[in-house]
């Protein structure tokens, strides 16, 4: 399923050129074989050892979407309606956050943080458009109170099970309208590349960016835009992905056609 995902999200999205990050921590539980880092080029993996989180023959993960806290208040209510609940009657070896953790206010984040891990287990932390920081200047910058606060915006995590890979997929663009987009940067990619070869072997030159095709529809042919299906706008991973293929499907019927003549 990891796998598809990310197969996904290598032909969906556009690389964007930003200043080179540190290397990728991918932990690994024991008693896996722990592969030596190269900490060396684009993509480099900083692998790490980690303690099995699960035993069995099932992975069992909590997901929360988008806890996207404002005020004191807000993580009190995240702390008693949906944490609490939890605590002595899940099952679970492993959790995710998909983003937001907080609504554009960054000083809540190690709240957030302290809440989740009253759960009792390894907790990994998607940031989202919501926790960016509201004084930054450029996508370099904009996660700062994150990395303080929780850690890393891209890292993974290898089980005997599942390989479970966190992307931070927000491009912010401060001062701009829109303020963000939705891609991977270009060390991400180097990342998958690295780290699961067999996706980028697969789709290195089949790779098509949805976007860019759009942009170039609007200037060439801006009456067609018109007469596509328009997204719902439900920003479900899996919605979006289709309406994508959707979108794709209304370029080659109108646009990508042998010529009448």
């Amino acid at each position: 399923m990891h796998s598809l995902l990310l197969a996904t999200m290598l032909a969906l999205g556009a690389p964007v050129e930003v200043s080179t990050p540190a290397c990728v921590p991918v932990q690994v539980e024991a008693p896996l074989p722990l592969p030596r880092s190269d900490r060396s080029g684009p993509g480099c993996i900083a692998y790490q050892r980690t303690t099995r989180a699960g035993h069995g023959d099932a992975l069992r993960v909590l997901v929360f979407g988008d806890p996207q806290v404002k005020s004191a208040r807000d993580v009190d209510y995240f702390r008693r309606d949906i944490v609490a609940p939890l605590i002595g009657t899940h099952d679970a070896s492993l959790g995710i956050t998909l983003g937001d953790l907080v609504d554009d206010q960054p000083a809540l984040l190690p709240s957030v943080k302290a809440v989740t891990a009253e759960l009792g287990v390894p907790w990994l932390h998607a940031p989202g458009n919501h926790d960016v920081d509201p004084d930054a200047t450029s996508d370099a910058d904009s996660l700062g109170a994150f990395h303080r606060a929780i850690g890393p915006d891209t890292f993974a995590r290898q089980t005997a099970l599942a390989n479970l890979a966190v992307l931070d997929d927000v491009i912010a663009m401060p001062g701009r309208k829109p303020a963000y987009i939705g891609g991977l940067r270009e060390d991400q990619f180097a990342f998958l590349a690295a780290y699961l070869p067999e996706i980028e072997n697969h789709l290195h030159y089949r790779s098509v960016d949805v976007s860019s095709v759009k942009e170039l529809v609007r200037r060439w042919y801006p009456g067609l835009l018109a007469t596509r299906v328009q997204k719902a706008g439900s920003h479900r991973a899996l919605d979006d992905i289709l309406e994508s293929i959707d979108e794709l499907r209304h370029y080659r019927e109108h646009v990508f056609t042998p010529r009448a003549d």
